[in-house]
């Protein structure tokens, strides 16, 4: 029970630090968002590139 209840008040806080810290928040969600997109770029291109040698 000492297990919920401290889970409890984490989650809590942590919703709290969200509210509190919009706009970190908002930022590092960009920042996440912009990294995600630029590895599946990044990917992406070298998959194409590998494609394109081997089809020559």
């Amino acid at each position: 029970m000492l297990f919920l209840t401290l889970l409890r008040e984490s989650v809590i806080f942590a919703f709290h630090a969200l509210r509190v810290n919009r706009l970190r928040t908002i930022l590092s969600l960009l920042g996440i968002t912009i990294g995600i997109f630029a590895i599946i770029a990044v990917f992406t291109a070298v998959d194409s590139m590998s494609n394109k040698i081997r089809n020559s």
